[in-house]
């Protein structure tokens, strides 16, 4: 398909037709008219859906972004109640190795 024209060029169009009279009659204009009109109506539709899309994809990629966001977020929680969990564990049993090694805590 051919790129069309600026819209801005179809209104230019019409609306000399309008102004000046090219001889061919009301007919003429009336089927110039129309078929500018649908040629521009048709340009502005395509570039309201290309518009659409732009701003579809855009949603699109920002709602990845935030699954992305969100995964990483709970990859990290877990890896921090790990670490909680092996700091915990380590923290109980350093403090029983201690008390228990030392002969003075510990008499018969």
């Amino acid at each position: 398909p051919t790129p069309l024209p600026p819209a801005t060029f179809f209104r230019t169009v019409y609306r000399q037709n309008e102004e000046s009279s090219n001889g061919g009659g009301p007919r003429m204009h009336e089927s110039l008219v129309s078929n500018h009109s649908c040629i521009s109506a048709d340009y502005e539709l395509a570039m309201i859906l290309k518009e659409i899309r732009f701003i579809t994809d855009q949603l699109r990629k920002e709602d990845e972004a935030a699954n992305i966001t969100r995964d990483w977020k709970f990859a990290a929680m877990v890896v921090d109640r790990l670490c909680l969990i092996i700091f915990t564990l380590f923290t109980i049993i350093a403090t029983l190795a201690v008390l228990f090694s030392a002969p003075h805590i510990i008499v018969s």
